[in-house]
């Protein structure tokens, strides 16, 4: 495992500055300090977490730090396996959870395919999605629904 150079004063576990150190124990703080504070809001934690996380972002104090990328890659598999502990099985074979899933699914695939068609064709998305309705038409009809928006 790689670590970057820091400035400040160095310790002796592999090089790592106690400053370092010192920015791990505020962002881990802070983020249990804003799940503590939703919980007591009767809000999910989880919330709590994700606002500290985006705020110090935003604030400029992550400074793209590859402890706190490791934290956080920690804290998604964390996530996903309690997601995956929580998970119901029968609920999943409820028709309308299929229904839902596949229409989104096949409504996806139609929707990047058209973008890739023109992408590689060098056609615009109306081109691509009505190829056999006339340049005209298509022109008249997108300009009207375009204006409306």
């Amino acid at each position: 495992m790689e670590h970057l150079p820091s400035k400040g004063p160095k310790n002796d576990y592999h090089g790592i500055s106690a400053n370092h150190n010192r920015d791990q124990q505020y962002w881990v703080g802070s983020a249990f300090l804003a799940g503590f504070i939703f919980k007591r809001l009767h809000l999910p934690p989880m919330l709590g977490f994700l606002l500290s996380g985006f705020l110090m972002n935003y604030l400029g104090l992550t400074n793209g730090s590859l402890a706190l990328d490791q934290i956080a890659d920690l804290g998604i598999i964390l996530l996903l396996f309690s997601i995956g502990l929580k998970l119901d099985l029968k609920g999943l074979s409820k028709p309308e959870i299929w229904g839902g899933s596949t229409v989104h699914a096949l409504l996806t695939i139609l929707f990047l395919t058209l973008l890739d068609l023109a992408h590689f064709t060098n056609l615009n998305l109306g081109q691509a999605a009505y190829p056999a309705m006339p340049d005209q038409k298509r022109e008249r009809f997108f300009r009207r629904s375009s204006s409306r928006g």
